[in-house]
Parts: C-alpha cells; structure tokens; sequence
C-alpha cells in the first residue's frame, strides 16, 4: 500500500484482504467501510470481532482520516482482473468526493501501479471509476484495539477457524512466508502480524 498527498494506491490482493475483514451490514456504517487513516499512514478494516491494518507510507497529521463504503471498494476491486492490477483511491478535500480508479501498470518496462501516483506519475491503464461522496461519520477508535492489554498470557485460547483462514489473504496480500501470532488473555484479541499488517483477532470459548 502506498500514500502520496491525496491519493493511496492498493493492490488486488491488498484489497481483497481489507474487503474480507470489513463488514456487509449496511446498518453498520462505521464499520461497513474501509477507512483510510492519512494520519497513522495506514488502511484499516473490521467488522466489530476482528480487525485489520496494513501501513503504508510517512503519516500526514494534518490530514483526517477518509471513510470509503465498502461496496464502492468492492466494486472498483471487482474491476481489477490481474495480480498486478490495483485500486487507486483520490480524495477531493472541495467536493467530498472519492475517486476510485481500478489501474493497471501501463506500458512503461518495469512499472508498478504504485508509480501510478502524484503529477509526474507513469501513465497507467485506467481498467474502470466508481466516485462517491465521502460518509459524515466518526471513523472507528481502531487504536484501542490495537493497545496490547496488561496482564499475562493465557495458556490456551480459541479462534474461529473459518477467521483464521482469511489470514491466508493477509500473507497474500503482504507476500511473507508466515506469521506471528500474541496472545494477552482468553478475553483479550490477539494480535497477528504478517509483514507490514495486523490483525486483531477477538477469541471465542474454549468449551
């Protein structure tokens, strides 16, 4: 994932493993979304029992985070046919509104979509746009999850097995071997990094 001004470029995979994570109840409105948070430099999902974030470039502080609607993300990742394709997201600070580009690299030898950013960029292949407006919404306090809690370890916790298949996507998306899991109690989420990403894993009952 790559920030520049206002524009954030993510690859297929990147974006099908934020999809996976961000919730399909529409009465959700914080949480059916994938949030841009220009001043950490990251992109996070979650749907209330698991959460993920992946960093991208330097923060910009001065920024406020930006509230994509996940069928507007799910839509312009749908147009992405190839691995090497991606979805570029501008930020209209005037209007409000969101431009979603689904991109390819072009035809220049040797170039990535994520040199597909600022004006002096390589000239990419523009595959499909979705524009909507920004939400009026108060983006998700992700950062508390993140906090590691106090406490010991606990020696045995549990975990949806169907949630932790998605972390296959996460390690697609990252491109790493493995992953390191943390666990701070049989109450507590667990944290799961990959690469530059992070999960944040709500355990279940251990009967």
């Amino acid at each position: 994932m790559i920030q520049k001004h206002n524009q954030c470029v993510l690859t297929r995979g990147e974006c099908r493993a934020l999809l996976r994570y961000a919730s399909t109840d529409e009465a959700r409105v914080a949480l059916n979304c994938i949030t841009i948070d220009w001043p950490s430099g990251a992109v996070i999902a979650t749907d209330g029992h698991r959460l993920v974030r992946v960093n991208g470039q330097a923060p910009q502080p001065e920024r406020t985070p930006t509230i994509v609607p996940r069928d507007a993300f799910e839509r312009a990742s749908k147009l992405c046919r190839k691995a090497e394709h991606g979805v570029r997201v501008t930020v209209d600070a005037t209007t409000s509104s969101i431009t979603l580009d689904a991109i390819g690299p072009g035809n220049v030898d040797g170039a990535s979509i994520a040199q597909c950013l600022g004006p002096d960029a390589y000239p990419c292949d523009v595959l499909g746009c979705v524009t909507v407006q920004q939400r009026d919404v108060e983006p998700v306090p992700y950062q508390q999850a993140i906090e590691r809690p106090e406490g010991e370890r606990a020696s045995s916790v549990g975990f949806n097995a169907a949630y932790l298949a998605d972390l296959l996507l996460v390690q697609t998306a990252a491109d790493a071997s493995g992953v390191t899991v943390r666990t701070y109690g049989a109450l507590d989420g667990a944290h799961i990094t990959c690469g530059s990403w992070l999960v944040v894993q709500m355990p279940m009952r251990i009967e």
